[in-house]
C-alpha cells in the first residue's frame, strides 16, 4: 500500500491513538487498525481518510451512530455488534458517534482490488464496487476479523505474512459476495440491507407489541422516512406487513390442537381472542375456529 498519511498524521486525524494495527502488508498493501474510544460526553465525529484505499469496517461492540453518503443520511441509531460496512475510495462518508465505539479498520488499497478482480492499473480499479452491507452482520468477516484481531498486536517473524494471508482470503471473500459490478452504490441497495434487518426483527417478536418507531430504529431511518421506504420496498405499510405476518403465524399454529385459541391469538401478538377472531375472519374469511376444523 502507498501510505498517504503516517499512523502519527492518522492518529492526530482521528484524535485518538490506535490500540494496534499492522500497516502496508508486503503482499496486498493492505493495513488494519483497531480504534477505541470510551463512552465520554460529546460527539465523536469522524470523516474518513480514503487514500485511495476501500475501507471494510467491523462493529466490535454495539454503539449508536448518525452516518452520511455525501448529503444524505444512511443511518441513525444503535449500531450491533459484528456488523459490517464497505466504503469506496470515491464516496465521500462520515459518520457521527455520541458515545464509545470499537472498531476493525482494514484499508484496501484500489490497485489491490482491481488486481485480484483480474484488472491491471489504476482505471480498471474504478469499476469495482461492492454493495456496502451498512451494518449487517456478516459471520465470515468475523471470523476473519476476529483472527485478525488475535495477531494485530503481536511482534516476531511471519506476523506480516499471516495477516497478508487473511487479507487476501478477506478480499476474495468480499468480490465473491459484495462485487456489484460497474455503476455506483444506490440507495436502493442500502435500503434493501436496512428493511432485510426490519423483517429480521418482526419476524423474531410477532408476540410482542412491535411499534413503528422500534421499526424505524432497527432501519436507522426517521419514522417518516421509514413508512416511505418500507412500502417502496415492500410494497404495503409497516401495520399491514406486521398483521399478515401474524395471520400467517395463526395459520400454523391453529393445526396444533394442543393450543387454545386464547393461545394462538397470544402466540401472535393479539391482544385477546376477540380481537384475533376479528383480525383473522377480515383477512382469511372465517373465524380461526372454523379454519381449525376446515384445516
Amino acid at each position: 500500500m502507498t501510505v498517504d498519511m503516517s499512523l502519527t498524521d492518522l492518529e492526530q486525524h482521528w484524535g485518538i491513538r490506535s490500540r494496534g494495527n499492522l500497516i502496508a502488508l508486503p503482499e496486498t498493501g493492505a493495513s488494519m487498525f483497531r480504534w477505541t474510544h470510551e463512552n465520554e460526553p460529546g460527539d465523536f465525529k469522524f470523516r474518513p481518510v480514503r487514500h485511495n484505499h476501500y475501507l471494510l469496517s467491523l462493529i466490535l461492540q454495539p454503539m449508536q451512530a448518525k452516518a452520511w453518503a455525501g448529503r444524505q443520511q444512511i443511518w441513525s441509531g444503535p449500531i450491533a455488534k459484528h456488523t459490517v460496512r464497505i466504503v469506496h475510495p470515491d464516496d465521500e462518508n462520515r459518520w457521527l458517534s455520541p458515545g464509545g465505539f470499537d472498531l476493525l479498520h482494514i484499508m484496501i488499497p484500489r490497485t489491490t482490488i482491481a488486481h485480484m478482480f483480474g484488472q491491471e492499473g489504476d482505471d480498471g480499479a474504478h469499476t469495482v464496487r461492492f454493495n456496502d452491507p451498512l451494518y449487517s452482520p456478516d459471520e465470515m468477516i468475523c471470523q476473519i476479523g476476529r483472527q485478525m484481531l488475535s495477531i494485530l498486536d503481536q511482534d516476531g517473524p511471519f506476523v506480516k505474512d499471516i495477516a497478508d494471508g487473511l487479507c487476501h482470503a478477506l478480499i476474495a471473500y468480499i468480490l465473491r459476495r459484495y462485487m456489484m459490478g460497474t455503476g455506483q452504490v444506490t440507495a436502493a441497495v442500502s435500503s434493501r440491507a436496512q428493511m432485510r434487518r426490519v423483517l429480521d426483527m418482526v419476524a423474531a417478536n410477532l408476540a410482542k407489541e412491535i411499534t413503528l418507531e422500534q421499526m424505524a430504529e432497527a432501519a436507522g431511518m426517521s419514522p417518516f422516512h421509514f413508512s416511505r421506504e418500507f412500502r417502496k420496498s415492500v410494497g404495503t405499510s409497516p401495520h399491514r406487513y406486521i398483521v399478515d405476518r401474524r395471520i400467517d403465524r395463526a395459520k400454523k399454529l391453529l393445526s396444533d390442537q394442543n393450543l387454545s385459541i386464547l393461545e394462538v391469538s397470544l402466540e401472535c401478538g393479539f391482544k385477546d381472542a376477540s380481537h384475533f377472531s376479528r383480525v383473522f375472519r377480515s383477512a382469511v374469511g372465517m373465524t380461526p375456529r372454523d379454519y381449525r376444523v376446515a384445516n
